[in-house]
C-alpha cells in the first residue's frame, strides 16, 4: 500500500524515515548495517520497491544512521545527500564518535573514540553536497529545505518541510533516557554544546511543528519549547 505520510522506520536504537515525495521517496538516513533486513521488510509490507527511493538524506555521518548506506544505495540506485562539513570524513570512511554531554555518556564517549581510531568503514562520495545554512529540496519533490543544525555533529542537518512535518536526526532526541531519566531533549552527546542550543533556536523559528528524532518516537515543537533546559541554561537565550 502507498505511503502517504512519513514512515518511521525502527532500526534497533536509531530511526530512519521514508518521506513521500512528489515522485517516489526520500529516505532519511539507514540506520544500522545489521538491521538494514527491516528497512527492506518495511518497504516490502508497503509494496514498496527500493528503486522508488528517489534520494538518500544523510543528517549525519555517524554509524547508527549510516551504517546500512552501501545496502540501500546499491538496491536503491538514489543518490546520496549530506552536509559539506562532514562530506569529507564520509569519502574517507572515518568512524567519528561525538562528545559526551553528561558524566556518563563522557566516559562512553573517551571509550568509542578510542576504539574507532582502529576502525574504518567503505568511503561513500555523496552525490549532492549541502553547502550554507540551508538548501531547498524542492527539485526533489520535496516542499521544504534542508538545515544547517550544528550541535550534536559539525554537519548535523534537518529536513523542514513546508506541512510542519521536521526530520531532525540527533539534534534533540526523544528516547526513554531522555523522557524519564534526563527529562529533557538535550543531546547526551555533543561536539558543540552552545552549537546545540543555537540550532534549538532556529529549529523553533522555522515552521516545524512535528519532530521526527534520529532515536525515539516523534513529538510535537511545543515539547521542545517547553523542554526544562531551555528554561534553565541561560545559554539557550544567548
Amino acid at each position: 500500500m502507498p505511503v502517504c505520510s512519513p514512515l518511521r522506520l525502527s532500526l534497533g536504537v536509531a530511526n530512519a524515515y521514508l518521506v513521500p515525495a512528489q515522485t517516489g521517496y526520500v529516505l532519511v538516513d539507514t540506520g544500522d548495517p545489521g538491521l538494514t533486513f527491516l528497512l527492506f521488510r518495511a518497504l516490502h509490507r508497503h509494496q514498496i520497491s527500493p528503486r522508488e527511493i528517489r534520494l538518500i538524506i544523510l543528517t549525519h555521518i555517524h554509524y547508527d544512521h549510516i551504517g546500512g548506506l552501501w545496502q540501500v544505495q546499491a538496491a536503491s540506485g538514489a543518490p546520496v545527500m549530506v552536509h559539506q562539513t562532514e562530506a569529507a570524513d564520509l569519502a574517507a570512511g572515518r568512524v567519528i564518535i561525538p562528545a559526551g554531554t553528561y558524566p556518563i555518556t563522557k566516559r562512553l564517549s573517551r571509550a568509542g573514540q578510542w576504539i574507532a581510531q582502529f576502525c574504518r568503514f567503505p568511503g561513500y562520495r555523496a552525490e549532492y553536497i549541502v553547502s550554507g545554512e540551508a538548501q531547498s529540496l524542492v527539485d526533489f519533490g520535496l516542499n521544504g529545505r534542508i538545515l544547517h543544525t550544528p550541535g550534536h555533529s559539525p554537519g548535523s542537518t534537518s529536513i523542514i518541510l513546508d506541512n510542519g512535518d521536521a526530520f531532525v536526526g540527533d539534534l534533540c532526541p526523544n528516547t526513554w533516557y531522555n523522557r524519564w531519566f534526563l527529562r529533557t531533549h538535550f543531546p547526551p552527546y555533543a561536539d558543540d554544546v552552545d552549537a546545540v542550543f543555537r540550532s534549538w533556536a532556529r529549529l523553533l523559528d522555522s515552521p516545524a511543528r512535528m519532530l521526527y528524532p534520529g532515536h525515539g518516537p516523534s513529538y510535537g515543537i511545543e515539547e521542545l519549547r517547553g523542554d526544562r533546559v531551555l528554561r534553565e541554561d541561560k545559554r539557550a537565550w544567548d
